[in-house]
């Protein structure tokens, strides 16, 4: 198999297990706290945990990819920052598509659960907003979508990190006698 193949099939398997283990966390998360109906804590707390959730999966799924996709020495390695790069538009796509998808065929009641609630947070401040109507109308996951897309950003490049230092204590270890 050509190894620029090889590289792409990395990417896309890496792409799918980030973009289908958050969204399955997430929307388990958000049906939790709907459950009898958001509270304003959940409502405040959401944005904060999709982005902790979003970093942690990217960052750990990326650096066990990025760890396996370096071991195998036939591969013509592209480089961390554009496996990277690529792995996160791939991963940004797919979570988007599978938003739509749910929002479109499986159930509406999450985004219209959560704008209502942000609806009642608002007006309890004296706060009138004329996007809640419009929030009601997109799905769930892009509701708080800057917040989850910069957990990703974050956790991707978090992981090169990771693995420098992974790098860097196997290679201390190494030297080490025995």
């Amino acid at each position: 198999m050509d190894n620029n193949l090889i590289s792409l099939e990395y990417i896309f398997i890496t792409s799918i297990v980030i973009a289908l283990s958050f969204t399955g966390c997430i929307y388990g998360l958000a049906y939790a706290l709907s459950y009898d109906n958001f509270s304003m804590t959940a409502v405040a707390f959401f944005p904060v945990f999709s982005l902790l959730i979003a970093f942690i999966i990217a960052a750990i799924i990326l650096f066990l990819s990025l760890k396996k996709y370096k071991s195998v020495e036939e591969i013509n390695h592209i480089a961390n920052f554009y496996y990277i790069i690529c792995t996160f538009i791939l991963s940004s796509i797919m979570i988007f598509l599978i938003d739509v998808f749910v929002y479109a065929l499986v159930d509406k009641t999450l985004s219209l659960k959560y704008a209502e609630t942000l609806q009642i947070i608002s007006r309890q401040y004296a706060v009138t907003s004329k996007n809640i109507d419009y929030m009601k109308r997109i799905p769930f996951i892009l509701q708080s979508g800057v917040m989850i897309f910069t957990g990703l950003l974050a956790g991707s490049f978090s992981s090169l990190f990771i693995l420098s230092q992974y790098k860097n204590i196997k290679n201390h270890s190494d030297l080490q006698p025995n």
